[in-house]
């Protein structure tokens, strides 16, 4: 059986869905999750593979995280256009 290709159209459906009532109530839900299993301190390292459009690069940046991420390079041009200005991409 064939898995979901995932493209530059599925990336944008994701965002659709992230931005909505329910995506946005899933983005509170795990980065409460993220902060009490992980206990997240400034100057500690995140990677995170497969970024995406980079939500969490944003919540871990916001605790002093050192962010890096790697993603496919059409959704990290994707990640740094909708983040311009954001985080530093390494």
């Amino acid at each position: 059986m064939m898995g979901l290709i995932f493209d530059i159209e599925s990336a944008r459906r994701y965002e659709s869905w992230y931005r909505s009532a329910r995506g946005r109530a899933m983005d509170r839900f795990v980065e409460k999750a993220i902060y009490e299993l992980l206990d997240p301190r400034p100057k500690e390292r995140v990677l995170d593979i497969g970024c995406g459009s980079g939500n969490h690069l944003l919540f871990f940046n916001k605790l002093g995280i050192d962010i890096y991420c790697q993603e496919t390079p059409w959704s990290s041009v994707y990640t740094e256009e909708g983040y311009g200005g954001g985080p530093a991409i390494r």
